[in-house]
């Protein structure tokens, strides 16, 4: 969400010498020559002055306008669905598909097997809640954006996730039963109208700490697309108020008395409701907080006296509203972001307190604006236990006050945490303290925000630059939108939301990934030859190149007349490398632009389509090169282009047989490059389509029978590299295989929901070392596995053991412990006599030369 500052200093391209431009030599290095003024469409002039302008920008001081709500456009605009269709009950109604397909013993998994978690462990994600344990100070629990629930019971030093296959994994808000602490509750969907706005599925509810959950089954939470937030009643067993936003009354707030069991509507709004707070020396006060105002209950959610009306009221007109009561005392603070009436990007932040428990209220700060115009997305205020003029406010960063708001001192600074972890990320949602918190003793507050979980560790004595602890410890809720390897994986190269481009080696692993900048990474991609030359992309084609293994980047999109403008480039836009050669690269916005020189310059070699949609997949031969290209546009257009010049012809999309909706990928066969798979977005049923001759004519290939895939979003697809008929499709839903080109798809017993390893979005999948599958996900960080075609047996192998020809398993039961479904495993002679094997998977088993014996 913030400036990715690095990236914007393009001082360096002004310094380079007049007419020197980058060349591919034929060994793959980058070199110098000449300037080739051809090369460029646009005039030098234009250029010259669009980089001026960008110099200007920098040379004034001036930061790059935060767009938290661009990725919610831009999701929202990639997933269509059925005119006032639920996005929640069209999860539900898919997961039930899925739930439905037949688990059947060696089911369709394309080989699918032991996946493998690569991190990051380090870097986090966002999270929204934090909740600690009444009884235990080490144990914590976090709720994450995409990740789902993790816990901890050594104070952030380690975290585990708590279930991996809830229907949903959007965690938004969590809370106890104070009387028993095995009772848990969690809120799902983000409906802050943030960047993910993930939605959710209603409330969940666990009685053995965490253990197991089930879905709370009303018909009313049922409903809801965004539980924002969740609280429980201080003393009755059961009480519960939930807000959020549903399909079918809005924004709502929801009462239960009965454990979640059942619900009523106490309350509907216009606009989502975000905030609900409980007094704890009077529960029945509630104060909730929504997009347009604020509301407050002495019934505990039963009637509802607006916030906005009477002499000493909260502002009229509010984008989002926060609270925190004060424990012993009358004093209630009020964190809101309040709209200038100037459009976007120009709310402010006010602080207010009442010391009547919320009746009337008084303003005590409006100068600092500490919500950076963010306010609806990152808003937060605590108030000290022992002190009630104590307070912390978070928005970008925090700010800390002991004289209830009127002065403000900041508190972390963004920018330290990426550049030496000094500080706190940016982006804050949540703010607990622990629970022995004592501001004589035990000083520690945990915060959760856009970079999983740290702690001041020296309450209000903690500044910008001291007494901050990062505890995303395998904290594994990262969430990529793209990502790239080298070859041999080594080096795996992945853009994510707020983290922007994370770089894992498999020397430094898991725990261990690099990052270079923040803000929003996007796509990616490594140089096969000299992989440390690397590429990711900042929002709407901004790309940048790095030369020394992705330690530091330079922006090379200054060319590129589409980069940077929202009405030419999608946020999450696409870029690709020929990996081939000549290493060419092709960027897609409006127009499809060609670099031959590692991005030094670009030229247009598609413009603008009817209507001037924007380009949202790129596809480059993994066989061909740059002779065979394909794009796909926002509006379902699809282009491709057969020659080195990139001469480029529409597909016939044969009447409309094929969707008009957002083209999500596009995938060349590596065995054939007339066959090739498009994704469309969309909850719908035909988002899979195959070409086996180069686009003349078109199959849907969602399945058959009971082997169909679900009416869900589709992300991403990939063929195997050796396999001409096994693909893998990477949906909202996790991950989906097929044996047979899409005829049929199945779903394992080993994973439950899906051929994935969590219940999480795919958003992209790519291959290293010839048959190791990838899959970046947006909210658990990135696994990898082996869908091994063949996989090889021989007892006389004494050395290394990887299932291959030339390092087979020396035993059966570990070549079949080391196969997925639709394998052949090759076992050499010998005698096998190793016990009883229950072989449950469909392998075909084969001798080698000689004679196999297996007892």
């Amino acid at each position: 969400m913030k400036p990715a500052l690095k990236r914007t200093l393009i001082a360096l391209l002004l310094c380079l010498p007049s007419g020197l431009f980058m060349f591919e030599r034929d060994d793959g290095e980058i070199g110098r020559t000449g300037s080739d003024t051809a090369s460029l469409t646009r005039s030098e002039s234009v250029i010259e002055a669009k980089i001026a302008r960008k110099q200007a920008k920098i040379d004034s001081g001036k930061k790059k306008p935060q767009h938290p709500d661009g990725f919610e456009r831009h999701r929202n605009m990639v997933r269509p669905h059925p005119e006032g269709a639920n996005i929640t009950h069209l999860l539900l109604d898919a997961k039930r598909h899925v739930d439905a397909m037949p688990r059947i013993s060696g089911d369709r998994d394309a080989g699918l097997w032991n996946w493998e978690w690569l991190g990051p462990g380090n870097i986090g994600g966002r999270v929204r809640a934090v909740m600690t344990h009444p009884g235990d100070p080490d144990i914590l629990w976090a709720g994450s954006a995409g990740g789902g629930i993790w816990k901890t019971t050594n104070g952030g030093s380690s975290w585990y996730p708590l279930h991996d296959l809830l229907p949903s994994l959007a965690i938004t808000s969590l809370t106890m039963d104070p009387t028993n602490s095995d009772v848990i509750y969690a809120g799902t969907g983000e409906g802050f109208g943030n960047g993910d706005a993930l939605p959710g599925a209603g409330v969940f509810k666990s009685t053995n700490g965490g253990g197991t959950w089930s879905q709370l089954g009303d018909s009313i939470l049922i409903d809801a697309e965004y539980v924002n937030d969740i609280v429980h009643h201080p003393i009755h067993s059961g009480w519960l108020l939930a807000v959020g936003y549903s399909h079918q009354n809005h924004g709502a707030v929801w009462r239960s008395t009965d454990g979640g069991a059942t619900w009523n509507t106490t309350l509907t709004n216009g606009a989502s409701v975000t905030d609900v707070k409980v007094d704890p020396d009077d529960p029945a006060v509630v104060i909730v907080g929504t997009k347009t105002g604020a509301f407050r209950s002495t019934g505990f959610g039963v009637g509802w006296t607006s916030l906005a009306t009477g002499g000493s009221a909260l502002p009229t007109v509010l984008a989002r509203c926060e609270f925190a009561f004060h424990e012993g005392s009358d004093v209630v603070y009020a964190s809101c972001n309040v709209p200038d009436g100037g459009g976007a990007d120009t709310e402010h932040a006010e602080i207010w307190r009442s010391l009547d428990n919320g009746v009337t209220w008084s303003l005590r700060n409006s100068t600092v604006n500490y919500l950076g115009q963010q306010g609806w997305y990152n808003n937060v205020i605590w108030v000290e236990p022992q002190f009630s003029n104590s307070i912390i406010v978070g928005g970008i960063n925090l700010y800390k006050s002991i004289d209830g708001g009127s002065t403000l001192t900041v508190m972390s600074n963004w920018q330290l945490y990426h550049g030496s972890g000094a500080s706190a990320h940016a982006d804050q949602h949540a703010i607990t303290p622990n629970i022995n918190y004592d501001p004589q003793g035990n000083r520690y507050i945990y915060i959760g925000n856009d970079g999983g979980v740290q702690a001041a560790t020296n309450g209000f004595l903690t500044t910008t630059t001291t007494w901050w602890l990062n505890l995303a410890n395998n904290l594994g809720i990262t969430q990529f939108y793209g990502a790239d390897a080298s070859p041999d994986g080594s080096v795996i190269l992945g853009g994510s939301q707020d983290n922007d481009d994370l770089r894992f080696t498999r020397t430094a692993g898991a725990q261990d990934w690099y990052q270079a900048h923040t803000g929003d990474g996007t796509y990616c991609a490594i140089n096969p030859v000299h992989p440390d030359t690397m590429y990711t992309a900042y929002v709407r084609l901004e790309i940048a190149r790095s030369t020394d293994g992705g330690n530091s980047y330079i922006p090379i999109h200054a060319p590129i007349g589409d980069a940077g403008d929202e009405d030419n480039a999608l946020f999450i836009a696409p870029f690709a490398l020929d990996k081939v050669g000549p290493y060419q690269l092709l960027a897609g916005g409006t127009s499809i632009w060609r670099s031959h020189d590692h991005g030094w310059n670009w030229n247009s070699r598609l413009g603008p389509r009817v209507g001037s949609p924007r380009c949202s997949a790129i596809e480059i031969s993994p066989t061909a090169g740059s002779v065979v290209s394909w794009v796909g546009y926002e509006d379902g257009q699809i282009w491709k282009s057969e020659n080195t010049t990139l001469d480029w012809t529409g597909v016939d999309i044969i009447a409309g047989v094929l969707p008009d909706d957002v083209v999500t990928d596009i995938e060349i066969s590596p065995h054939d490059p007339s066959t090739v798979i498009v994704t469309f977005g969309g909850y719908f049923g035909d988002r899979v389509w195959r070409t086996t001759n180069n686009g003349v004519s078109w199959t849907c290939i969602e399945g058959t029978g009971f082997h169909t895939l679900p009416a869900i979003q589709k992300n991403c697809v990939t063929f195997h590299p050796n396999n001409p008929n096994w693909i893998y499709v990477g949906t909202d839903l996790g991950l989906f295989a097929s044996e047979d080109l899409g005829q049929t798809w199945g779903v394992t017993g080993r994973y439950g929901s899906n051929e994935g390893p969590v219940y999480t979005e795919i958003s992209d999948l790519f291959w290293h070392s010839g048959n190791t599958l990838v899959a970046a996900t947006h909210g658990r960080g990135m696994y990898e596995c082996k869908p091994l075609e063949i996989v090889w047996v021989d007892e006389t192998n004494t050395g290394a053991e990887d299932g291959t020809q030339a390092n087979p398993w020396n035993t059966f039961w570990e070549g079949n412990g080391n196969v997925g479904n639709g394998a052949t495993l090759i076992v050499g002679p010998g005698d096998y006599d190793e016990g009883q094997e229950l072989i449950t998977k469909r392998i075909v088993i084969e001798g080698g030369e000689g004679t196999a014996v297996i007892h």
